[in-house]
């Protein structure tokens, strides 16, 4: 049995990673290699010194390291990913997320201890590059949406697609991977992408179209989530109402099925109605 390991350094205290539950379930559905792996998701805490983070990951012994990165957590990442490459220099060491994929060529050139960084959206990618280097499937420079080393030289692939179908990436809470009890507040999506193109802003820039999750999709998740009666959910679509109906449509559904969940989500004061705003209410 192969070994996976996707973890992070939280920005505070441990809540969902979804990004890599995504990862998991797109995997779990898609490869034809799932019997053959365990992937198992570890994030840890920002007061953990890299060094215990990276005893910790290596005594678990694990064929593939992937990492999600953002502003907050990159300086210690890389450090684990030292520690872990010293110690386990067999593993393959892969990054993604938005601090990365901007700074791909950047990261690989000084960091010898990291093969690979995932350009944008790594449901997909992260699957191929996974069954590349545990099953010989494909090769690096056929895998859209990475940068990789060969010796010294860092070589950039051309840009993947998006997923234009989101439905396609099945929920890691219908497929029953993420242990709701263990958190007060739950984390999802109803769409990727932004309008708007403000100038301090990385997430634009990958995600320049809007793309919907359909609603019967939505609805079944919440459904499942609310039945929970967690203390809260979090929407993490970066304008939420972008799409003022659909959003009615969603914040209708999250009626239906809640008890007592807080909501917490994004949206543009300027694109609000009356009776949008009686739906939050």
């Amino acid at each position: 049995m192969k070994k996976v390991i996707l973890s992070t350094i939280c920005p505070g205290t441990e809540d969902i990673q979804l990004a890599l539950y995504y990862l998991k379930a797109y995997f779990n559905k898609y490869s034809t290699f799932t019997d053959s792996v365990e992937i198992e998701v570890i994030p840890f805490l920002p007061r953990q010194k890299p060094a215990d983070t990276a005893k910790k990951l290596t005594e678990k012994n694990p064929d593939i390291l992937g990492f999600s990165c953002y502003v907050w957590n990159i300086i210690d990442t890389l450090k684990i990913c030292r520690y872990v490459k010293k110690a386990v220099p067999k593993v393959r060491i892969i990054l993604g997320g938005p601090e990365v994929s901007p700074r791909a060529t950047e990261i690989l050139s000084n960091n010898r201890s990291v093969d690979v960084v995932v350009i944008g959206e790594g449901e997909e990618t992260f699957k191929e590059v996974s069954e590349y280097f545990l099953f010989g499937r494909k090769s690096l420079e056929t895998i859209d949406g990475i940068v990789y080393r060969v010796a010294k030289k860092v070589i950039p692939n051309k840009k993947r697609a998006v997923i234009e179908d989101l439905d396609t990436i099945p929920s890691p809470y219908l497929q029953g991977l993420i242990d709701m009890n263990k958190y007060q507040s739950i984390s999802t999506e109803t769409h990727r992408g932004c309008l708007f193109r403000c100038h301090y802003c990385y997430y634009h820039k990958e995600f320049n179209q809007i793309r919907y999750f359909s609603l019967p999709r939505v609805e079944r998740e919440l459904a499942f989530i609310l039945k929970k009666n967690p203390i809260g959910v979090y929407f993490m679509d970066p304008t939420f109402n972008a799409d003022k109906e659909r959003a009615k449509e969603v914040l209708r559904t999250f009626i239906k099925y809640n008890k007592t969940t807080r909501l917490h989500l994004e949206l543009r004061a300027e694109f609000l109605d009356e009776e949008t705003v009686e739906l939050l209410h």
